[in-house]
């Protein structure tokens, strides 16, 4: 994204299934220590998301 630097690239990969996502649970604690702002998510199934913590 234009404006934008990549702090870093959280991925559970293989894990969302059965409920133990260590990575997206690191992304919220860092989340919650102000380490960034936006968090741009994409799912092959899904579509592109972006969110902005205000």
């Amino acid at each position: 994204m234009k404006g934008y630097e990549l702090y870093k690239v959280y991925s559970d990969n293989g894990y969302s299934s059965n409920g133990f996502r260590p990575d997206y649970d690191f992304m919220l604690r860092e989340l919650k220590q102000n380490k960034f702002n936006v968090i741009v998510s994409f799912n092959a199934v899904a579509k592109l998301q972006v969110y902005f913590k205000m």
